[in-house]
C-alpha cells in the first residue's frame, strides 16, 4: 500500500502516506484481535505524516513578499507581516495547528444549563450571583457548583487544545456561561480594512473592523486570571484562561500526555513571538520574558526527565515522535545519518538496538520520508545526504528481500537516478536466483522502464567479481568438488542474460565464463555450461 503511494509529486505522496496510515489505523482499532499498540503506530505516523506534508509546503514554497507596515497598520497586519519575515515563528504555528487538529476528542460530559445551579453563597446564602461575584467579593461557592464549574471548563479546555471554537461558544450558551463566551471572542486581533494600505495580504479588504482593539489588557486580564491563587478558580478554568494567554505553568499542571505538553509549549512560544513582535511595533506595553526559545528546546525538555514526568518523557523516546521531532527540527538528515550508522553497528554486532531495527515499520517511514526529501531538495542534495539515501534504502531494500517481498522493489527503484538505479538494483538481482523471482523482476522492471539491461550486467560483475580469488590459473584439471558453489553461482549469472534476451551479452558473458573455468581446470564445470 504504501510503496504504491510513491508515484507522483511529493505532496501527493505524503498525503497518500497519511491516508493510508489512518485507515490502517482505524482498521486495526475496529479489529479486537490486533494489538492495541498496532492501532496506535498507525495513528501516530499518519500524525508523522501530516506534520511532514504542512511544514514540506511551507518550507519548500515560494515565501511572500514582507508587508508595508506603518503607523496605521492593524494589529492583525502586523501580526501576519511577522510569519512573513521569520519563518520559524511561522513554523511554531503550523506545528500548534497540527497538534490541535489532532488532538483527541473527549465525549461531551453531563454539563447543566445554568452555570451554578445551586447558586448557594456559603458567607451570605445569596440565591442571586453574578459571574465575578467569587473573586470580587471573595466568596465561597457550594461544593456542588464548584464541581459543576470544574466540570465545564474540564470539559471547555479539551476544546481549546483541539481548536474547537465554534463548539465552546455553544457550549457556553446551553451552559449559562455566557461570560467566557464574550472573553473567547478577545482571542482575535485587532483588524480596520479602512486603515490598511496592503493589498498583499489575504485579508478582504471591504470587510468591517474585526477583533479586540485592547488585546494588550485582554490577555494581561487572562494572565491574571489564569495565576490567580483563588480557591473560586478551578484548575481547569485557570488552564484555559492560560491558554488564551500564552501562560505556561497552569497549562503544565493539568497535562497528562505528550501532545498535552507539547501544545502548552509552543502556544505559549507562539504567543510570545507575536506579543514581542507587537512589542516591537509598540502596539504592546512591554516584552513577555518567554520560557523556551525555540522548538528545539521544547523537545528537548519533554526528553529530559529534570524537568518532564517519566511518563511524558517515556512517550517522548517512541520512535516515530523522534521522527516527528527531527521534521519539525527540520534535522532529518542527521536522524536519517544516525540511523545509518547505528544499523550498520547492529549488523556488525557493535550494538544491538537501532531505531529502525527493532521495527520495520520504522525503517519503512524513514526509507519514505529520504526519499521525499531528496525529491524535494533536488540538486541540492548533498553528496553526503545522498550516500546517506542510498545506504537506508538499501537496508530497507535487503528487509523486502528477507520477507520476498520481491515484487516492490522495483517501485523503489523508480525514484532513483539512472546511476543510482544500476548499483543498488544489482545488489538485488545479484542474489536472486528463483526464475520465478527472475521472471517477475524482468517483467515489472520494464514495465516501469527501469534500466534492467545495465542494472543485470552490473549485477553479474558483482558475481564475478564475488568469486575472482577462487580462480587460479592451474597446469591441469581439479576436482569437480572444490568449486560447486562458486561454479554454479556463474552459470546462473550468465544465465540472467539469456532469460532477459540480451543476447549479444550472451555470447560476451558465456566467453568470459568458460575462459574462467578452463583457466582455472574446471573442464567438467565448462561442459556443463
Amino acid at each position: 500500500l504504501f510503496a504504491n503511494a510513491l508515484h507522483g509529486d511529493t505532496s501527493s505522496k505524503l498525503n497518500e502516506f497519511r491516508s493510508v496510515a489512518a485507515k490502517l489505523a482505524i482498521d486495526a482499532a475496529q479489529d479486537k484481535t490486533v494489538p492495541l499498540q498496532t492501532s496506535e503506530l498507525f495513528e501516530l505516523e499518519a500524525k508523522t505524516w501530516e506534520i511532514a506534508e504542512l511544514l514540506f509546503s511551507f518550507r519548500y514554497a515560494q515565501k511572500p513578499s514582507q508587508l508595508d507596515i506603518s503607523s496605521t497598520s492593524s494589529n492583525a497586519l502586523i501580526e501576519e507581516n511577522l510569519y512573513r519575515v521569520n519563518p520559524k515563528a511561522r513554523e511554531t504555528v503550523i506545528v500548534r495547528h497540527w497538534l490541535q487538529n489532532n488532538f483527541p476528542t473527549s465525549d461531551i460530559p453531563q454539563l447543566h444549563d445554568a452555570k451554578w445551579p445551586s447558586a448557594t453563597i456559603k458567607k451570605t446564602k445569596r440565591s442571586v450571583l453574578d459571574p465575578d461575584a467569587p473573586l470580587r467579593d471573595d466568596l465561597t461557592l457550594s461544593s456542588e457548583d464548584r464541581a459543576v464549574d470544574s466540570s465545564f471548563f474540564k470539559y471547555v479546555y479539551q476544546l481549546l487544545q483541539s481548536g474547537q471554537f465554534q463548539q465552546i461558544h455553544d457550549v457556553c450558551s446551553k451552559t449559562g456561561n455566557f461570560q467566557f463566551s464574550i472573553t473567547l471572542n478577545g482571542l482575535i486581533e485587532y483588524r480596520d480594512s479602512a486603515l490598511e494600505n496592503n493589498t498583499d495580504t489575504d485579508y478582504d479588504m471591504d470587510s468591517q473592523p474585526t477583533g479586540t482593539t485592547r488585546k494588550g489588557l485582554w490577555r494581561a486580564m487572562c494572565a491574571e486570571l489564569a495565576n490567580a491563587a483563588h480557591p473560586a478558580l478551578s484548575a481547569f478554568e485557570k488552564a484555559c484562561y492560560a491558554f488564551l494567554s500564552g501562560e505556561l505553568e497552569p497549562l503544565l499542571a493539568v497535562s497528562d500526555s505528550w501532545e498535552s505538553s507539547f501544545l502548552a509549549y509552543v502556544n505559549h512560544l507562539a504567543t510570545c513571538n507575536s506579543e514581542n513582535y507587537l512589542t516591537a511595533y509598540k502596539r504592546r506595553p512591554e516584552l513577555t520574558e518567554p520560557s523556551v526559545e525555540s522548538m528545539e528546546q521544547i523537545l528537548e525538555i519533554l526528553a529530559d526527565d529534570s524537568y518532564t514526568p517519566a511518563h511524558i518523557v517515556n512517550e517522548s523516546n517512541n520512535p516515530l515522535r523522534i521522527i516527528q521531532g527531527a521534521i519539525i527540527n527540520n534535522n532529518l538528515w542527521e536522524l536519517f545519518a544516525n540511523t545509518v550508522k547505528d544499523m550498520n553497528n547492529v549488523s556488525t554486532g557493535v550494538t544491538q538496538f537501532s531505531i529502525a531495527t527493532d521495527s520495520p515499520d520504522v525503517l519503512r517511514i524513514l526509507t519514505h520520508l529520504a526519499l521525499v526529501t531528496a525529491q524535494l531538495e533536488g540538486e541540492s542534495l548533498s553528496s553526503e545526504n545522498h550516500t546517506t539515501l542510498l545506504s537506508l534504502l538499501g537496508y530497507y531494500i535487503d528487509y523486502l528481500t528477507s520477507k520476498s517481498e520481491f515484487a516492490i522493489i522495483p517501485i523503489y527503484m523508480t525514484q532513483l537516478d539512472a546511476s543510482d538505479i544500476v548499483e543498488l538494483y544489482s545488489v538485488l538481482l545479484a542474489d536472486l536466483t528463483d526464475p520465478v523471482s527472475r521472471h517477475e523482476q524482468l517483467t515489472l522492471s520494464r514495465k516501469l522502464d527501469i534500466d534492467i539491461e545495465n542494472s543485470l550486467r552490473r549485477a553479474v560483475e558483482r558475481i564475478f567479481d564475488r568469486y575472482a580469488s577462487v580462480y587460479e590459473t592451474v597446469s591441469k584439471p581439479v576436482s569437480e568438488k572444490e568449486f560447486q558453489v562458486a561454479d554454479a553461482s556463474l552459470i546462473k549469472a550468465v544465465e540472467w542474460y539469456i532469460e532477459a534476451s540480451m543476447w549479444d551479452d550472451v555470447v560476451y558473458g558465456g566467453n568470459i565464463l568458460l575462459r574462467r573455468f578452463l583457466l582455472a581446470g574446471r573442464a567438467e564445470s565448462a561442459q556443463k555450461f
